[in-house]
């Protein structure tokens, strides 16, 4: 791997601990303003749906309807993003 590589995958780590401790430590829409940001940013943001999970286990209360929103949420921006993306101009390679 070459030095390029090694700085997206530091990034990519930094960015991730960051979202994950603005979730414990931040109001719940500055979170998720950081977490849309992320998805769109970044490409395969996979991390989007654990941070959807931990908001989950943390604050979510159970409904009838929709058990783990957050989650749900998450899974559904980054599938949307996933077949969003090559379609965009402005995210083109």
């Amino acid at each position: 791997m070459g030095e390029d590589q090694y700085e997206v995958i530091i990034r990519r780590v930094l960015v991730t601990l960051v979202l994950l401790g603005a979730v414990v430590l931040i109001p719940w829409w500055a979170t998720v303003f950081l977490w849309l940001v992320f998805v769109i940013f970044f490409k395969n943001p996979y991390e989007a749906i654990f941070a959807g999970f931990l908001f989950d286990m943390l604050y979510a209360v159970p409904l009838d309807l929709l058990f783990f929103p957050g989650t749900i949420l998450g899974a559904l921006c980054v599938t949307l993003m996933i077949f969003i993306r090559p379609r965009v101009a402005f995210f083109s390679e």
